[in-house]
């Protein structure tokens, strides 16, 4: 059967090319070639004619092809581990969910994200966001990721083997290294690298490259601005669900 592809001009252009490009010229009849220019026409119109005929009976709808062949995220199991996601949690499209990675319920792994559970555990609670491009993964019997619930991790973070407790805010691009403990409802600022073993107290900021302990907040306020993101995520999600 013909591909939707299937184009009776490059047909034509190629049997013209063949036969016709040296004798047949345009509004006179060729004295040396087998067919006029008339009967070129016709049958150049009657494939053209057909291949619309064809196109109208296998239209190409392009919305169609891209929901039937979405990507979806991966999911892979490796030495014998499979990831737990709990329920009403969204996976972007290609969001990378590896070995052993328990998710808890309302969460959000976004775009490009990366949970690699190969070398050890990865446990996250209820409520938390993994935004896009960012990175999860633990050192080798040495250090696991532990993540409470409603703790929002900024686009491009690097976790590596450390402790975020519940409601802490992880800005964008930073780097929180093993061993390190994140506090309830603590915040480190944007780019910030958390060493290894630090640990950042509760309700507080932490800024820089190693961070350092910029000020205290009102633990209340610092629990209603984390906990709003962490709210505003889920409900972002819910605006991509609405769409699978």
């Amino acid at each position: 059967m013909l591909s939707p592809s299937f184009n009776g001009t490059t047909i034509i252009n190629s049997y013209f090319n063949a036969y016709f490009i040296s004798s047949v010229k345009i509004g006179h009849k060729s004295t040396d070639s087998f067919i006029t220019y008339k009967t070129f026409r016709y049958i150049f119109n009657r494939i053209n004619n057909f291949r619309s005929f064809y196109l109208s009976l296998y239209p190409i709808h392009t919305d169609k092809f891209i929901h039937n062949n979405k990507t979806m995220a991966l999911i892979k199991s490796v030495r014998g581990f499979v990831p737990l996601i709990g329920k009403d949690t969204y996976l972007a499209d290609n969001a990378t969910i590896i070995g052993d990675v328990v998710i808890g319920e309302g969460c959000s792994i976004w775009f490009s994200a990366i949970l690699r559970g190969d070398v050890n555990s990865i446990r996250i609670g209820n409520g938390v966001n993994i935004q896009d491009g960012s990175v999860l993964h633990t050192l080798y019997e040495k250090s696991t990721i532990e993540i409470g619930d409603n703790v929002s991790v900024g686009h491009n973070v690097t976790i590596h083997g450390a402790k975020i407790c519940d409601g802490a805010l992880i800005g964008m691009g930073a780097v929180v290294l093993d061993h390190a403990v994140i506090g309830e409802g603590a915040i480190v600022a944007a780019g910030s690298v958390v060493l290894s073993n630090t640990r950042v107290e509760p309700g507080s900021i932490y800024a820089g490259a190693p961070a350092k302990f910029v000020k205290k907040v009102d633990p209340e306020q610092s629990k209603e601005i984390n906990q709003k993101i962490a709210r505003n995520y889920h409900m972002y999600a819910s605006w991509y669900k609405l769409e699978e």
